[in-house]
């Protein structure tokens, strides 16, 4: 979980491109504080409604834009 611009954003990692993101939805369902959640994966950046998605190498562009 990490705190940036003053809101909560939880984190899910997976280790391959697949896979549910069950328990980052059910966070998401119960904290509407929370803007969307974090996806860290081998995938490419995408960004959804409700998520974005980042490769682990993104990790330290996505904290430093604050």
């Amino acid at each position: 979980m990490f705190v940036k611009k003053g809101k909560v954003i939880p984190v899910e990692v997976k280790a391959g491109i697949k896979g549910g993101m069950k328990s980052l939805k059910s966070f998401l369902d119960t904290h509407p504080d929370s803007p969307y959640g974090l996806k860290i994966s081998n995938n490419v950046c995408t960004a959804q409604t409700n998520f974005q998605e980042t490769p682990l190498y993104g990790i330290a562009a996505w904290l430093a834009d604050v």
